[in-house]
């Protein structure tokens, strides 16, 4: 079985300059697909800072400080843009869809606010869907409100109660004191609670996620071309092996491992050349500097073990060539869609969620997402397994039904 080891992986080399050519091709293809959906994601009105117009009597000192120190110094700034304007303005860019909203602050506003009168502000806004961006206006609106609200009758609470208990002299410094310790603890309010990312998925950011998922639709659909030489009708060779005592097991053996041959070579070639040239492609730029291509390769090995006894179960399945690329290629694709490879996974009902961790893609992007979250699943090592045993059993018993048959004048 040697010769016949050796036949085989010189037909894999010779056919891979083709199928390099393919995978290229589809290469750039599969990265403009990343580039267009990862700035959908990263650059939807979800993701963009809130930009909210400021109309009406602005032009008081104190108001310019305010608008100052919130743009300067509250974390706010990270979310909501301030941009003062005139009420016309306002109406214009809020139905062209240029501001979320406007505020139109009546006059002399600070003058009765300080006098104790804090009169009501006109916030103005469309009506808009229930979506995260019309949730959050909806929050900020009400903590904005309850900050005013509870600030003032504490500060003038303070003052009122200290005047009606002889104590009048020091009211309005005890009242100033308080005001400087609620700004502090408005300005400090980030100090209470602790930020954990989720990430998008998995614990991955929206790029990775994606990489991910690109990269498992890529090696699916790497060993597409090779149905040329692995589809066959005449089986007589095999017959001839069988007849010489080679069995079926060590002929599929042989075939395999030079199709995983062929395929190592081209994942190798194609990701040495994807790290070297990734800073091109949008979004990859980052991970590849911060990854190193040999762990990465570690990584996709059982994954390209799975994915090459899949190949060989699909191509034994088929006796035409046309026949087997179509299953092929919608079998990989409905797989790698389902599993959330070109769109989120969370998009899909509940119950697909669960089932497409069970599928060959899905385990494979769960192996492949530990490489960025530095974890080791050694349940989708199992599960990796497991699929390549079962692939090449089933891959086996076609072999020997088509081999074996009676009605090919073969005895058994």
């Amino acid at each position: 079985m040697k010769k016949f080891l050796y036949l085989q992986l010189k037909r894999m080399l010779k056919f891979l300059p083709f199928v390099l050519i393919v995978v290229l091709c589809l290469l750039i293809g599969l990265s403009a697909f990343l580039t267009g959906i990862t700035s959908y994601f990263t650059e939807s009105e979800d993701k963009k800072p809130i930009t909210i117009g400021l109309t009406g009597d602005t032009g008081d000192d104190y108001m310019q400080l305010g608008m100052a120190a919130l743009k300067t110094l509250d974390d706010t700034r990270f979310t909501i843009n301030l941009e003062d304007m005139t009420e016309e303005e306002a109406e214009k860019r809020l139905s062209a869809g240029k501001i979320l909203a406007y505020v139109v602050f009546p006059e002399n506003f600070i003058e009765n606010a300080l006098s104790g009168s804090l009169e009501k502000v006109r916030y103005v806004t469309t009506s808009g869907a229930g979506n995260v961006t019309t949730l959050f206006k909806n929050e900020i609106c009400k903590v904005i409100t309850n900050i005013m609200i509870y600030s003032e009758k504490g500060t003038y609470a303070i003052a009122h109660a200290l005047s009606d208990n002889a104590m009048g002299s020091s009211s309005w410094d005890t009242a100033f004191e308080l005001t400087a310790q609620y700004i502090k603890a408005i300005i400090d309010r980030s100090d209470v609670y602790r930020v954990e990312e989720l990430g998008f998925s998995s614990g991955l950011d929206i790029i990775e996620y994606f990489v991910c998922g690109i990269t498992v639709l890529l090696l699916f659909l790497m060993g597409l071309p090779y149905a040329i030489i692995h589809i066959k009708k005449d089986y007589a060779l095999n017959r001839l092996l069988l007849s010489r005592g080679h069995s079926c097991i060590s002929q599929l053996m042989c075939e395999f491992i030079s199709h995983l041959s062929a395929m190592l070579i081209l994942v190798i070639t194609v990701f040495s050349l994807l790290f070297i040239g990734g800073n091109t492609i949008s979004g990859l730029s980052a991970i590849i500097n911060n990854s190193s291509l040999i762990m990465f390769l570690i990584r996709l090995l059982p994954v390209v073990i799975m994915l090459s006894a899949f190949n060989i179960m699909c191509f034994e399945l088929s006796d035409n060539i046309i026949g087997g690329m179509l299953i092929h290629f919608f079998v990989c694709l409905s797989m790698c869609y389902v599993a959330g490879c070109m769109y989120p996974i969370y998009t899909f009902p509940v119950i697909i969620q669960k089932l497409s961790v069970f599928l060959p893609t899905g385990m494979a992007t769960n192996w492949l997402s530990d490489n960025f979250t530095n974890n080791f699943s050694f349940k989708s090592l199992i599960g990796l397994v497991a699929y390549i045993i079962l692939f090449l059993s089933v891959a086996l018993i076609i072999r020997k039904r088509k081999t074996e048959n009676k009605q090919k004048g073969v005895a058994r």
